[in-house]
């Protein structure tokens, strides 16, 4: 790796940047002076930057809470149905649609045929706070018996 600075927007004496002076590109030669701009991982608080390196990864943090199935069927075609009640310790929920048709997933709304996120057949939606909201979240099928897989974190 060959670093240099290469000037942003030079005529109005932009910030300077590293750059990695390429000699490959996807296996072949690089066209004569390419360079890549570096992107710095980190994480950290206002005014500092602790660097990713290889001995020194991204903080993780683990899921938190507790699951609970939420799974079934959709039990009258057509109409809306309880996926989980109101929750206010509720973290996240994922739905997964196990039938051959779509399903529709709601948080601030009734779902139904236009109402709430589109869950096409064998896709899975996950929502995480604030996005899964504490409200009752329903759930919409067009056929009774659609089957689907759900969980409730808290």
């Amino acid at each position: 790796m060959t670093a240099a600075t290469t000037t942003l927007n030079p005529g109005v004496g932009g910030d300077l940047v590293l750059a990695d002076t390429l000699t490959t590109v996807d296996g072949a030669a690089a066209p004569t002076n390419a360079r890549a701009q570096f992107a710095k991982f980190g994480w950290g608080g206002a005014n500092e930057i602790n660097s990713v390196t290889l001995s020194k990864g991204l903080p993780v943090v683990a899921a938190q809470g507790t699951p609970t199935s939420r799974s079934g069927t959709i039990t009258t075609g057509g109409t809306a149905q309880q996926l989980a009640a109101g929750n206010d310790a509720r973290t996240g929920v994922l739905v997964q649609n196990n039938s051959t048709a779509d399903i529709r997933v709601a948080v601030t709304t009734t779902a139904s045929t236009t109402s709430g996120a589109r869950v096409a057949p064998g896709q899975m939606l996950v929502l995480l706070q604030p996005f899964c909201g504490t409200g009752a979240i329903s759930i919409w099928g067009a056929t009774t018996g659609q089957e689907f897989h759900a969980l409730e974190t808290v």
